[in-house]
C-alpha cells in the first residue's frame, strides 16, 4: 500500500489513523499510521466507528453502503476502502 491510500480500479483504500473525541468532525493530515481523521464521537459501543463511517460518506460523496471498514475495528489505525467515490476532498492522485 502506497503512504496511507492505494487506488484497486475504482476503489479507494485509506489507512486511517482515527482520533475519537474530537472537537469536530475533519481531516487532520497525513501521518506516518496513516491519514489523521478526528471525529467528536467517543469510542464506545461503535460510536467512533460509526461516526468515521457517516463522516467518510459524506466527504467522499457516496452511500454508508460504498463504504467497508475492512481492519481496524478495536484499533485507532483502521483500513477502509471506499467503493467508487464521487468526491476527492484531500488530494489523492492515482
Amino acid at each position: 500500500m502506497n503512504s496511507w491510500y492505494r487506488w484497486d480500479g475504482d476503489n479507494l483504500w485509506l489507512r486511517v489513523k482515527l482520533h475519537p473525541k474530537a472537537k469536530r468532525d475533519g481531516f487532520v493530515g497525513p501521518s506516518d499510521e496513516g491519514y489523521r481523521i478526528q471525529v467528536t464521537a467517543a469510542p464506545v459501543e461503535g460510536r467512533a466507528n460509526a461516526s468515521l463511517h457517516r463522516f467518510l460518506a459524506d466527504a467522499f460523496d457516496v452511500p454508508l453502503a460504498q463504504i467497508a471498514l475492512k481492519k481496524g475495528l478495536r484499533s485507532r489505525t483502521k483500513l477502509v476502502v471506499i467503493r467508487s467515490p464521487r468526491r476527492l476532498p484531500v488530494p489523492l492522485p492515482r
